[in-house]
């Protein structure tokens, strides 16, 4: 595994544990059902002039929410044209890698968005994933942080309902705006198809919407269009299989996710602190604990400080490089969505256990039925060169290393910076 993998790990990690933390937090539903936010609890709403506009949300929500309730954590149900739904189709990719690669592609899926976007995918069964443009996720906390209100996740209505619905059956949410259609097999989401309302009318649309229906609905279909049903619906799942099924399908603003890592952090260190006072006392050496501590902490945090200087003065390089001298618009560019679609075509129905990236080089370690066919197949294909066995293979495990046939770095480097070589 290379350093940017394992990185891209451990921020994966950070992400998971901190969002599993805001989601046993949450104690509060909100729902948008056309101009209306409800609190799911009681059933209460409030009015809002425009569904669009998170200060009218979070106002709303102000109102239903009572103002010493400071310890309200809050999941936001959204009608579904808030979120856009692609297809995954990643076979044999571990999940940690999953989130990673999806990001990779989402410019690519969804080439009509600039800006950065939000996921939410079942890592453990990776269907359909789902997006929500981050700026919008922003707005919306902010908002709520505005009115005093910690805004934990959103997800998308309809699936609050679609997936605690009965094994085969088919949630069609449809209000005055938007309809969507949620079904799950084998307690997973298989789709979640959405239009909108006035479509309908429409025989073309009317009739493709009846094949959907057709194609997903192994049971009965269940029809919800109007905030009460929606309410009873999402109720039922009071015991908890909410939280269970719909915990791979929130979106935390990122927002959210650094207040929560402020606080675990300070609440460690309040933790750490106590502690060390407790052992302090216990010893009765208080003083020179702590003067033996900072002696320790000092020496090595010079010992960091002449370690990392060779870092940042490669980094003081590099920034140079992009921001004075960088040829940019000719680096070499190693398109890895299509290299990685291209090398699951070849490698299938082997897999990979491992795979570096580097500078056009790329390392591979799986395992196959046929190591010395795979090595052929690679060599015949004109994005690849340069493709031989790295060390001997091993019954069916294979160590290769080729070359991307159009990605030269060291032509690169060669042209532009003579001098550096």
């Amino acid at each position: 595994m290379g350093l940017d993998e394992l990185l891209e790990t451990l921020r994966a990690w950070g992400r998971q544990h901190t969002g599993d933390a805001l989601l046993k937090n949450i104690n509060t539903l909100l729902m948008l059902h056309e101009d209306g936010v409800y609190l799911v609890s009681d059933g209460r709403s409030q009015s809002v002039n425009d569904a669009s506009d998170p200060d009218e949300l979070a106002a709303a929500a102000r109102e239903l929410i009572h103002e010493d309730d400071a310890a309200a954590n809050i999941l936001l149900l959204l009608p579904p044209s808030g979120f856009i739904t692609t297809a995954v189709s990643l076979p044999g990719l571990a999940p940690d890698a999953l989130r990673s690669a999806l990001k990779l592609q989402g410019t690519s899926m969804l080439p009509a968005f600039e800006e950065p976007l939000a996921l939410a995918v079942d890592t453990e069964n990776p269907v359909l994933a789902l997006w929500m443009p981050e700026q919008k996720l922003e707005a919306l906390f902010k908002a709520f942080a505005a009115q005093s209100l910690f805004l934990s996740a959103v997800t998308p209505r309809a699936l609050a309902m679609g997936l605690i619905a009965d094994e085969g059956a088919v949630v069609v949410d449809q209000d005055g705006r938007d309809t969507a259609l949620v079904a799950k097999t084998g307690g997973q989401l298989k789709a979640f198809v959405q239009t909108r309302t006035q479509d309908l009318a429409e025989d073309a649309y009317q009739r493709e919407w009846e094949e959907l229906l057709k194609k997903y609905s192994t049971g009965p279909v269940l029809y919800v269009s109007d905030a009460s049903s929606c309410l009873a619906a999402i109720n039922k799942a009071a015991d908890g299989t909410l939280e269970k099924h719909l915990a791979p399908f929130m979106m935390n603003p990122p927002s959210a996710m650094a207040a929560r890592r402020r606080f675990t952090k300070g609440k460690r260190r309040t933790t750490l602190s106590t502690l060390a006072a407790g052992v302090a006392a216990l010893v009765l050496l208080p003083f020179l604990f702590q003067t033996f501590q900072i002696s320790r902490l000092e020496s090595r945090l010079d010992t960091l400080r002449q370690q990392s200087q060779p870092a940042r003065e490669a980094q003081a390089t590099v920034r140079d490089f992009e921001s004075q001298w960088g040829v940019l618009s000719e680096f070499p560019r190693q398109n890895l969505q299509d290299v990685l679609i291209t090398l699951q075509q070849i490698v299938t129905p082997g897999y990979l256990t491992s795979i570096e990236i580097e500078a056009g080089y790329i390392s591979l370690e799986g395992q196959s039925e046929d190591p010395q066919n795979l090595l052929e197949a690679l060599e015949q294909n004109p994005m690849f060169t340069e493709v031989d066995f790295a060390r001997a293979t091993s019954n069916q495990n294979y160590y290769i290393d080729l070359r991307l046939a159009d990605v030269n770095f060291p032509a690169y480097q060669e042209w532009y910076f003579p001098e550096a070589r």
